[in-house]
């Protein structure tokens, strides 16, 4: 080692004893994972983890034969999944994210040509992208002539399907005869239909050619990486049923009523809070997936997403530093909860990372495409271009690190001079113009919903920003106080605040604004993996690795990725964190899934700098021991967070039709509410203010929002401010009934005065009492407050005069 290493392992050391013992005595001894610790079902799910983790590692380890080892861990994989009763979701879904691989291969193939010499990874990647864009552009077009329902989209989908099946065979049936015209009897190859991963030595630098092998492990230590990975992805299997978090439950799983209610996702429902105005591109890819009997199939998108991204940064990684750096980049991003515990949950976080993870492999490929002739004609900017348009259509905080990231990488291109915007052929160059024509469609037709409803074409920060544009955001929607106002503290107050969160997020999530962090954590393994690539980003800039770039693009030296994707993660990390602080600084919550795209993209950057000249350093060798205990705290606390706060697994069950059946745990637990009854008046149809408990009264199998919704976070509370307002809402929302939860209006005293003036009017009539709970049909036409006729046109101008004074505009 030089001077510079050995300073470097002098720090790191007691960096990692001290984080150690500071989260072992704040979390695991004195702070809340104790009582999770020792829970009977915790106890339970760790004990399996480890079964599995042996499994997996025996049959990676002690077994050489490839097809061997893919049947031992399937065969585990497959009786674990069977046991906690979500084995049909997950192959349910891995069908249907089949059908938009098939969908997209074949817009590929029409815009590339018969050949399109893309590696096999980008090569999936951009078939993922365009499936899911066309998919949303179908259901988009649908929806604008006012049909919908989940039985149409899934017959839609089975017909999508069909087509794809048809089309392949077609294809092949095709070559098959032009083989024999030519004298020559050519049988379909297998690696024209499945992909081909590239075979990787055991240095630094791919080799070989395609084999299925270059998936599986070939040493011991490349076998405790995989089966490390394998089993996280195991652990959020386990518990996938039982992870019903909040934000799942008050929007991404309820897309039946709050989505398409049967006429289209375009249908205004008249529910004023923001998360439903959010971007639904995984609710509308979910659709033929939703109002089964069982949330499994929803959330097992998110899962199937996880292992997308993991194989993908293992993919970015192994191509930089062969492959053992692989499998080290899978175990280390199986190890952060911030990642993994996304997993379980129908929010779109990791489903956002896939697609902002493959705009960054499409830009890697064309930094390092000068002198792969096969590579160089690719038009990775395009591609590029469509994985950066899905990210608008799934996340409103993904136009900010997504459009960071991109404008980062453009400038590396235009630096490096890789920005191709020319390509040999005309006629290939006008095919190529469509490929980002359904993705930008796909963001067209969402936004369009959004704007339909809103006013403005993205909500939630950026409310304001198309405000200042000239849009107006409609009545009864207000956007304003998403955010905290850090301009009411004091300099000495901000910078407090900032500091004590860096530090929860670094060091200990404990104490206030920590309770969304520790859920979703980055972990003390992010913390040393910050500080070895800020060491080596030092070394980088000090030994002139940020000079010259120019030089090599231009050609004077063969540059390859391994010698420009560093300059650009220079580049990058930096931004990305300067985002993710101020986000830190500005926001009112902070939550740790903001963060997962620096997460990953710190694990690929450090993946590829911990390799020198084609061998290991005795840093790495001392590293990886340093490594090893953060990695297995990362297990630990994964297994004691979920970002729904559900213990231990899904109970185990050998006697089920393969799937865990949450609708009727839901009947039962309104049995035991006593509603059973006023449910049944219900329809889907039913457009319900429900008074309750959030966000367990949106359980109603109808179009249904909580008065929380209404007042909450994210709503807009000044229309309870006067009952003839929200006897308006009521009235523009086409709202029919209100229900009204045992002892609610007790609780909440304004909820309750309401309910009550609005019964003494008759305002609400067909009342329904069940055990203490209320069903009342809203009749609007009586007189308000003054003894005035109600006029919805007066009321309504009135409340927005108000409104506007109230909020300073």
């Amino acid at each position: 080692m030089n001077r510079r290493e050995k300073w470097i392992l002098a720090l790191a050391g007691p960096l990692v004893l001290f984080l150690l013992t500071i989260q072992g005595i704040g979390l695991w001894i004195l702070g809340p994972f104790h009582k999770i610790l020792v829970d009977h079902a915790t106890e339970a799910m760790l004990a399996e983890t480890a079964v599995v983790l042996i499994w997996n590692f025996w049959w990676f380890s002690r077994v050489e034969r490839p097809n061997l080892q893919i049947i031992g861990c399937a065969a585990g994989l497959t009786v674990f999944s069977w046991c906690h009763r979500i084995l049909v979701p997950l192959a349910g879904t891995a069908l249907y994210a089949g059908i938009l691989l098939l969908a997209g291969r074949n817009i590929r193939k029409g815009i590339f040509g018969k050949a399109s010499p893309l590696p096999t990874a980008e090569r999936l990647g951009l078939d993922l992208i365009l499936g899911c864009a066309l998919w949303i552009v179908i259901v988009c077009l649908v929806s604008l002539t006012g049909r919908g329902g989940l039985w149409l989209w899934r017959i839609l989908a089975a017909l999508l399907g069909a087509a794809c099946v048809m089309a392949e065979l077609r294809a092949r049936r095709g070559k098959l005869r032009a083989g024999e015209r030519s004298g020559k009897r050519e049988r379909p190859r297998v690696r024209d239909i499945l992909p081909t991963p590239p075979q990787f030595s055991s240095a630094c630098g791919p080799v070989g050619g395609p084999s299925w092998a270059g998936l599986l492990p070939e040493n011991r230590k490349q076998a405790l990486l995989a089966a490390f990975a394998l089993t996280m992805v195991m652990v959020q299997i386990g518990r996938l049923n039982i992870s019903l978090d909040y934000d799942s439950l008050h929007y991404g799983l309820r897309s039946a009523y709050v989505l398409d209610n049967g006429k289209g996702i375009f249908e205004d429902l008249g529910m004023v809070n923001l998360v439903y105005t959010y971007p639904k591109g995984l609710e509308v890819l979910a659709l033929p997936l939703s109002g089964t009997p069982t949330y499994g199939f929803v959330l097992a998108l998110s899962l199937w997403a996880t292992v997308g991204v993991m194989l993908l940064a293992g993919h970015i990684a192994g191509r930089r530093a062969g492959k053992t750096r692989r499998f080290w980049a899978m175990a280390m991003l199986g190890a952060v909860p911030g990642v993994m515990n996304m997993a379980a949950t129908a929010k779109s976080d990791n489903v956002t990372l896939l697609f902002q993870l493959l705009f960054f492999d499409f830009v890697c490929c064309a930094l390092g495409a000068a002198g792969e002739r096969q590579e160089k004609g690719q038009p990775w900017f395009l591609m590029g271009l469509c994985a950066y348009l899905m990210t608008l259509v799934l996340k409103p905080t993904a136009i900010v690190f997504s459009t960071i990231m991109a404008a980062v990488c453009l400038f590396c291109l235009v630096w490096c001079r890789r920005l191709r915007v020319i390509l040999k052929g005309r006629g290939k160059w006008n095919r190529l113009l469509f490929l980002p024509l359904l993705p930008a469609a796909a963001v067209a037709g969402l936004w369009y919903r959004t704007w339909k409803m809103t006013g403005v074409p993205v909500t939630s920060i950026f409310a304001g920003v198309f405000e200042r544009l000239g849009f107006t955001v409609r009545l009864p929607y207000t956007f304003t106080g998403v955010i905290g106002n850090p301009a009411s503290l004091s300099a000495g107050e901000k910078l407090t605040r900032l500091v004590r969160r860096i530090w929860g997020m670094a060091v200990l999530p404990l104490g206030e604004d920590m309770d969304h962090v520790i859920i979703a954590w980055g972990t003390g393994l992010i913390t040393l993996l910050a500080f070895l690539w800020v060491c080596w980003l030092i070394g980088f800039v000090r030994t002139g690795g940020m000079k010259e770039r120019r030089g090599f693009a231009s050609g004077e030296h063969a540059a390859s990725s391994a010698s420009l994707q560093p300059f650009c993660e220079a580049l990058l990390l930096p931004a990305l964190g300067l985002a993710c602080i101020y986000s830190v600084y500005t926001l009112s919550q902070v939550d740790g899934n903001y963060f997962v795209l620096f997460y990953t993209l710190l694990i690929t950057g450090v993946s590829g700098i911990r390799c020198r000249h084609g061998r290991k350093t005795d840093l790495e060798r001392n590293l990886s021991g340093l490594l090893a205990p953060l990695a297995v705290a990362g297990l630990f606390i994964t297994c004691c967070t979920s970002w729904a706060g559900a213990r231990g697994f899904t109970p185990v069950s050998l006697n089920h039709p393969g799937w865990y059946d949450h609708r009727s745990e839901v009947r039962e637990r309104q049995a035991e509410a006593g509603i059973s009854e006023i449910v049944s008046a219900l329809t889907p149809r039913s457009r319900v203010v429900a008074f309750g408990e959030h966000p367990q009264v949106l359980d109603l199998p109808c179009s249904v929002q909580s008065y929380y919704d209404i007042t909450g976070s994210g709503g807009n509370v000044y229309l309870v401010k006067k009952l003839d307002y929200f006897k308006w809402y009521l009235d523009i929302s086409g709202t029919e009934y209100i229900f009204v939860e045992t002892g609610y209006g007790d609780r909440q005293s304004r909820a309750g005065e309401m309910i009550r003036y609005m019964i003494e009017d008759n305002s609400l009539t067909d009342l329904v009492y069940e055990n203490g709970n209320l069903l009342g049909r809203v009749q609007l036409g009586g007189p308000d407050s003054d003894g005035n006729p109600y006029d919805r046109q007066r009321i309504g101008r009135e409340f927005a005069e108000n409104f506007y004074q109230y909020m300073g505009k």
